[in-house]
Formats: structure tokens, sequence, C-alpha cells
């Protein structure tokens, strides 16, 4: 499946590249953070928020489409110590997650906020892309005995750096003059991995990890 998307990703890639369509070249920023095997919340941890950023461009299709192609940076962390009831247990971790993605974005008032009738535009985004994870796992702090032969089964499982990952989320633009646009996006990640910080069975084994960003972008139209 990873080699399938790999060809199906360059092939996109090309096309969008040669394709005759506006270019924007853009940058994105802003907060991370991830729902785990340390955190509490059902979101993230505001304690545990990190950051993300990035590079893309964005390739228009029609009034309503267009398709993005990026690299991004997000940092996820967590640490026990940040939730009383386990600061016996006291597990941390860091990761810095590289992704590769491509994503089509679905804008369907864009000719409005591109002619000045809509001071904002919302818009959805979902695509597919790949993920290098390499966490960084803390049990040195851990003070109990109950949950040792379950670290010692996440310290010896193997479990592979690169990851197919699903972006899905929402956003709005905002049009500045004819060729910049900036907009807010919120987007996460299914990586379909309990292993984004390192924990599964000391953990919670049956529910996956995911990552999140909230992202500023700011992007330059190229030209047609």
């Amino acid at each position: 499946m990873k080699n399938l998307l790999l060809t199906v990703f360059i092939a996109l890639f090309c096309n969008l590249i040669t394709a005759q369509s506006s270019i924007e070249l853009g940058l994105i920023a802003g907060p991370s953070g991830y729902q785990g095997d340390v955190t509490n919340n059902p979101f993230w941890e505001l304690k545990q928020t990190s950051v993300g950023l990035g590079l893309f461009a964005r390739f228009s299709l029609d009034d309503s489409w267009a398709m993005r192609t990026g690299a991004t940076y997000i940092r996820i962390s967590g640490d026990d110590f940040d939730n009383a009831d386990r600061d016996r247990r006291a597990f941390a971790f860091h990761n810095n997650l590289i992704e590769l993605s491509i994503v089509g974005e679905w804008e369907p008032w864009e000719r409005n906020r591109l002619d000045g009738r809509l001071a904002v535009s919302p818009y959805l985004v979902g695509g597919a892309g790949f993920l290098y994870t390499n966490p960084n796992v803390d049990f040195s702090q851990f003070q109990g005995d109950l949950l040792t032969r379950n670290v010692i089964r996440d310290r010896d499982t193997p479990y592979s750096k690169f990851r197919v990952v699903l972006p899905a989320g929402i956003g709005i633009k905002y049009q500045i003059q004819d060729i910049w646009v900036l907009g807010l996006e919120a987007v996460i990640r299914y990586p379909f991995t309990d292993y984004l910080d390192g924990i599964s069975y000391s953990g919670n084994p049956q529910k996956n990890d995911w990552y999140a960003l909230l992202g500023l972008t700011v992007a330059r139209k190229l030209g047609r």
C-alpha cells in the first residue's frame, strides 16, 4: 500500500507542476498537539502544546477546487507530570515528525473571495501523505511495578518509522489584494499507529494516536 501511495504521490506532484493553473507558494506555522497515551484530554493537553511549520505549493484546478503539496515539521510531546493522576507512572516523550502530503481543498465560495464579495471564505481539506516518526520515550521516572512487563514490551516492540498518514480538516481564507492569501486551518492527522509516543501496551493499546496542527498560512500567487 505504501508503494502504491508513493507512486500516486509522485504522479500527482508531476501533473500538478506541469498543469496550466495558477500557483501559490506559502508558509504554514502554528501550535501542534497530539492525542494518545500521555494525555487525558479528548483533544490535546494545552500544557503539551508544541509547534509546527512547513512549506507548501497550492495549484488551483477550478473555481472551487485546488490541490496542495507540502512538507511540514510538527513537534509533539507529552509528560505524565502534567496529569495529577499519572504522576506515579511518570512517562514522558517527544517526537519530531516530518510529513510529506498532497491534499485537496474544496472552497465553494472561492470566486466570491477573489471578487471581493466575501471577506473570508471557508474550505475543507483532506488527502494523504507519508510521515517520518521517531519517538524519544523516557521511562526512567516510572515508580511502580504493575506496568513493568508492559513497559518492557513497549521497549522491545519494533515499529516502522515511516507511516501513511491521512490529514483532514477545515479552514478559512482571506484575500489581500490580488496576490496574497491569508488562511487559518485546523487539520487532524491520522497515522494508523499507537506509537507516536512510543507507548502502547503500558498505556491504551486499544486506541491509536493522532496529531493535529492549528496553522496560520500565508501564500503568494505566482501567476497563471
